[in-house]
């Protein structure tokens, strides 16, 4: 059986890859591989061998977490127990 589904390739380029870098993409993989929730995108694959170095993960069908979190339209939308915004404060 053949399933066929959606993936986001993140392609990490740097011709220099520090041992720092690697223990970063490292940590990385690790955190994906581990955590299983409905709200983090699951871990489909990796080639962790320079300097083909991808991570592949379900695709998020609204854009990253990044882009939704910096549209103003939506940063302004949410709502934190307790907060008040400054033009909210008395």
């Amino acid at each position: 059986m053949i399933l066929i589904c959606k993936v986001a390739l993140k392609k990490i380029f740097n011709p220099n890859i520090t041992p720092e870098l690697m223990a970063e993409i490292d940590n990385e993989i690790e955190m994906l591989a581990t955590l299983r929730h409905p709200n983090i995108v699951l871990l489909m694959a990796v080639t962790t061998k320079p300097p083909n170095l991808f991570i592949a993960t379900e695709y998020m069908q609204k854009g990253s977490l990044f882009n939704f979190l910096h549209k103003t339209k939506y940063v302004s939308s949410l709502t934190l127990p307790g907060y008040k915004s400054p033009s909210r404060r008395s």
